[in-house]
């Protein structure tokens, strides 16, 4: 496959993966489904943190987005010298789509580590991390460490209804998202190098395509 045409295939690949980053990252602003906090005088005091990092929304989202246009139209555009212009351009934008994937990927494994926000006592309406901070009657090493592999641990949190689940499930879908940018954005870079070193052999291509023509 020669690097023009890589280089959109790339590029056509990356724009579903930053919806899907950016809708995981939105679902998070609603744990359950629950929109009441919204109407709060603190609005984000029951969203865990790392949802407000917006890993998923400004890194693997628009960071990528922006990352992916350009690379379609770099492996579209048929200028002079082989569009090296693009390809160098393409070569610039992958390390925009690199570094707003890798932040997406760091934050939502360390979002993933830590935990959900919740609340753990029915008396009181205080929101913590109960995987992280100290909690009574339960373990806080063995919460630490198991607390992803061990659900019997999940029922601590009280409110909302299936914060751990939530959270788990929409972290990890983030977090496996950024992980495949950072690996095309990757591939990108190479790719991209090689494009402006060889050219996109897509002009090459066109010419042979060409019927000579015959005279009467």
């Amino acid at each position: 496959m020669c690097t023009g045409k890589c280089t959109m295939c790339v590029g056509i690949s990356l724009i579903p993966l930053a919806v899907l980053a950016i809708l995981g990252n939105a679902l998070m602003f609603f744990p359950n489904g629950a929109v009441d906090h919204i109407f709060m005088e603190e609005p984000t005091a029951r969203i865990t943190v790392y949802a407000l990092f917006l890993g998923g929304i400004g890194g693997g989202g628009i960071l990528v987005l922006l990352s992916a246009m350009q690379m379609i139209c770099a492996g579209l555009k048929r200028g002079c010298c082989a569009n090296r212009c693009g390809m160098l351009m393409s070569v610039l934008f992958s390390v925009v789509g690199l570094a707003g994937s890798g932040y997406c990927l760091a934050v939502s494994t360390v979002g993933l580590i830590q935990g959900p926000k919740c609340n753990v006592n029915s008396t009181s309406e205080e929101w913590i991390y109960p995987f992280e901070q100290h909690f009574p009657n339960i373990n806080q090493d063995n919460v630490q460490s198991s607390y992803l592999f061990n659900s019997t641990l999940w029922d601590v949190c009280l409110k909302p209804p299936n914060a751990v689940k939530w959270h788990v499930a929409l972290f990890t879908i983030v977090a496996v998202t950024g992980a495949v940018q950072v690996l095309l954005c990757a591939v990108q870079f190479v790719n991209g190098f090689l494009g402006v070193l060889c050219g996109t052999c897509r002009k090459e291509k066109a010419a042979k395509n060409q019927l000579p023509l015959t005279r009467m």
